[in-house]
């Protein structure tokens, strides 16, 4: 009898996940909206708590196949708890408590998190370490702040009915809008995690690929500021919009929103955009023809997360 091999398990079970993590952003989303127009939020609520949990189930599997087991043991806690969140709801509905308790295990998985990454982190990294000590402090206070406006006294509130209505939005943003962005950077993350940074930065490192993207960038800021100076159709809008417009022609997208009307815009343009084309013709040839002659030489390229792993192991 065959035996389904880890990658395969992993391969199955992030696809699952990435369809789950789109559910948790729309269901965000509904949320946010049926909170506007003061409808019952009660299944939603539920709804996502539990989407949630199977996340984080997923994760706790992905994770105990890469023999990350501690960390399969904290997702799958969290998860736990979370479907208790799911449960109560049902039960009780919307109340101060629940929504108190939801928020109190979310945002101790945020906070978890990233002490797991502190945790990864090697000693030479101390950005990430800053950073996620940032993220720690930005998280308990975002928590403090809806805890204490969830469990204000309503007597002391003036004009009840426009400070329980802005009462609630908070509470619901502060669920939402963190779900969101650990979402959307999950998405994210999966997207890019088949991409090997390592062999892009030697395709970079050996190619001068940077130098040419920079050369481009500089003639975007300097044709944006000669339109907007020189070009009836600019000077009245902002540099901002001659930037959008020199991307907009480097891109060879053409919103068509603005348009060069003066002969020396049309000319900058022109030079702007065949420039643009080389450029981009340039770059993806570069990476298709040296990303198989890097990619051969797996010993001289380490990722982060291959050293993180292999010291995890020693």
């Amino acid at each position: 009898m065959k035996t389904i091999s880890n990658d395969r398990i992993r391969t199955i079970l992030t696809v699952i996940d990435a369809f789950v993590t789109a559910t948790t952003l729309f269901l965000c989303m509904q949320l946010l909206s049926d909170s506007f127009s003061l409808k019952d939020v009660t299944g939603l609520y539920s709804a996502l708590y539990l989407t949630i949990a199977v996340t984080l189930m997923l994760r706790a599997g992905l994770r105990k196949i890469d023999a990350q087991k501690k960390d399969a043991v904290f997702f799958v806690v969290i998860a736990g708890l979370l479907i208790l969140c799911g449960i109560f709801y049902i039960i009780v509905g919307v109340t101060d408590e629940a929504t108190v308790f939801g928020m109190t295990v979310l945002y101790a998985y945020m906070v978890g998190t990233c002490i797991i990454s502190i945790g990864k982190a090697k000693k030479h990294r101390i950005p990430k370490i800053v950073w996620n000590l940032l993220l720690i402090v930005v998280i308990v206070s975002g928590y403090l702040i809806v805890v204490v406006s969830t469990l204000y006294p309503k007597g002391k509130l003036e004009e009840e009915g426009i400070a329980d209505f802005m009462k609630m939005l908070l509470q619901v943003a502060g669920i939402t809008i963190p779900v969101i962005l650990m979402a959307l950077g999950h998405i994210i993350l999966l997207s890019f995690k088949r991409i090997n940074l390592g062999i892009l930065k030697k395709i970079i490192q050996k190619t001068f690929a940077a130098e040419i993207l920079f050369g481009l960038i500089m003639l975007i800021i300097a044709f944006s500021f000669i339109l907007q100076m020189f070009d009836p159709a600019f000077t009245e809008l902002t540099y901002g919009d001659a930037l959008w417009y020199c991307f907009a022609i480097v891109t060879t997208i053409g919103f068509g929103d603005i348009t060069a009307v003066s002969i020396l815009g049309r000319i900058l343009s022109v030079i702007l955009g065949i420039y643009g084309i080389i450029v981009v013709a340039l770059i993806t040839s570069i990476i298709v023809n040296f990303y198989s002659e890097v990619k051969s030489e797996p010993d001289e390229v380490k990722t982060e997360d291959e050293d993180d792993e292999a010291a995890e192991e020693k």
